[in-house]
């Protein structure tokens, strides 16, 4: 950041979506479990849904790091240059 804040940008407002992309990943299990013909090749779609879970831990453990960690630090970063602009 070099003491400088993007302009328009915020880490709240990322902090706020991101977490939206394991919320489609449930969706699109959910799909492929509803709506997959009975003719499917059953290890295709399970390999598939497999990599979607395994995918969803991932992403969740990611998630954690950044909710826990860097958004933080980002935010305190933020409010110092903001009370430094002052």
């Amino acid at each position: 950041m070099q003491d400088e804040a993007p302009k328009g940008y915020q880490i709240s407002t990322f902090s706020k979506h991101h977490d939206q992309v394991g919320e489609k990943l449930t969706e699109l299990k959910n799909i492929i479990i509803k709506y997959c013909p009975a003719e499917a090749n059953t290890n295709l779609l399970n390999a598939a849904l497999f990599d979607i879970y395994a995918c969803e831990e991932g992403l969740d453990a990611h998630c954690k790091v950044e909710d826990y960690i860097f958004v933080p630090a980002i935010l305190r970063l933020e409010r110092r240059i903001r009370e430094n602009e002052k």
